[in-house]
């Protein structure tokens, strides 16, 4: 048993703390590590074994995908996490991130959540796409609006 199932199996403070729902990582991570796929195929098996959400932090992720010991892609990504943002601003971009939801059902209502906690902006454009082709739809049509 690994440290996140042991972890799972040895919540002593249940009902009594918040259940976990969630699995946040950084990649890369402010330290510079980078996920491999292996790595993240576990991380995802664990999460999907506990019904928990796994939400990748990708503020970094030009980077981590450009890294020389990198395997993944941003379709393994989109196949191996619930949610994961593209970050722009650490990559040099102005501003601005692109929030990925691959599962619609998981996304439902998302705009009005990004539109009772102030962005309209972004939540205005959102539609829920599926698959590897539809999310590098929407990334790019995210990216064109980007300056070059």
């Amino acid at each position: 048993m690994g440290r996140t199932e042991a972890a799972l199996a040895n919540n002593a403070h249940y009902p009594h703390m918040a259940k976990p729902r969630l699995v946040y990582i950084s990649h890369a991570t402010e330290l510079g590590t980078v996920y491999t796929r292996a790595e993240l195929q576990g991380l995802s098996d664990i999460c999907t074994a506990n019904d928990l959400l796994l939400m990748l932090d990708g503020a970094r992720l030009g980077v981590a995908l450009t890294a020389a010991i990198s395997d993944l892609t941003l379709n393994d990504i989109a196949e191996l996490t619930d949610i994961f943002w593209i970050g722009g601003t650490k990559a040099g971009a102005l501003l601005g991130e692109a929030i990925v939801i691959p599962d619609g059902q998981l996304a439902h209502e998302f705009a009005f959540h990004i539109k009772q906690r102030g962005g309209g902006g972004a939540g205005a454009a959102y539609r829920p796409r599926r698959g590897p082709a539809a999310i590098r739809q929407q990334v790019t049509v995210t990216c064109r609006a980007l300056p070059d």
